[in-house]
């Protein structure tokens, strides 16, 4: 019986502390805090999961275009020559905005590659930027150093279709100007290393089974903006890029 009561003494005091010392929790986290918190992580990870896995993850919320529309090229026609020359800029060309386009695509590709996004401040629009950092830090090493082209790893390109924007709202404004923008979305096909490719090649067949284990050709799609309000001195700027590899994008479809 003494040795009942002992052992009790010894045991009580030492569980009285710990319930005490329980009670002493610096911060109280909600429940659901705890339970966003986690949501958030594992978005995160199925993220950065299913970037691994595919060729290149998604830059930006944009549509996947490869092929030109023939009624887009029509309608460009029609803009080209009815409205942009004659109203907004009688020296524009499209010959030569394809030529610009395309050293755009290697640049930023450039770029992107590398890591190195303080030169692209001048080319992307501040909201295309900042959806671009974003998105690349999802990129490995690897899927980053897919995106770098030289000149002639562009083996194609075309303007898939060109649109006009007029501010309606601003019919009369303090200038008496109405506001007016320009898009011309540029799509452009690359394949890294192609002369080399084609050289290390014995026939199409072969040209074929090297670049579907790339993922196939590279397809580059940047849709450019700038504005031609009268009085206002702008350049081509990017507003939406993306790049994808057309055969994980078909097999996605």
């Amino acid at each position: 019986m003494v040795w009942n009561l002992t052992l009790r003494q010894q045991l009580v005091p030492p569980l009285k502390r710990t319930l005490r010392l329980g009670t002493l929790t610096p911060t109280q986290v909600p429940i659901s805090s705890v339970n966003q918190c986690l949501s958030t992580s594992a978005l995160r990870l199925n993220q950065d999961e299913d970037a691994k896995r595919r060729f290149l993850p998604t830059l930006m919320d944009f549509p996947f275009l490869a092929a030109p529309e023939f009624t887009h090229t029509v309608r460009n026609w029609f803009l080209t020559h009815v409205i942009i020359q004659p109203y907004f800029d009688p020296d524009f060309n499209l010959s030569e905005f394809k030529e610009g386009a395309r050293r755009a695509v290697v640049e930023v590709s450039r770029c992107l590659a590398e890591g190195d996004l303080e030169p692209l401040e001048s080319l992307l629009t501040p909201e295309c930027l900042k959806t671009v950092k974003e998105n690349l830090s999802l990129f490995s090493m690897i899927q980053r150093q897919r995106l770098n082209l030289e000149p002639e790893d562009v083996t194609s390109s075309f303007i898939y279709q060109i649109g006009i924007l007029m501010n309606d709202e601003d019919e009369e404004n303090e200038s008496n100007r109405q506001e007016r923008h320009v898009e011309i979305t540029f799509v452009a096909h690359a394949v890294r290393g192609y002369e080399e490719v084609v050289e290390n090649s014995s026939n199409l067949r072969d040209i074929k089974e090297k670049l579907d284990k790339r993922g196939g050709p590279l397809i580059v799609n940047f849709r450019f903006i700038r504005e031609f309000t009268k009085g206002i001195e702008d350049q081509w700027t990017i507003n939406a890029l993306n790049y994808f590899f057309l055969k994980e994008a078909a097999e996605s479809s």
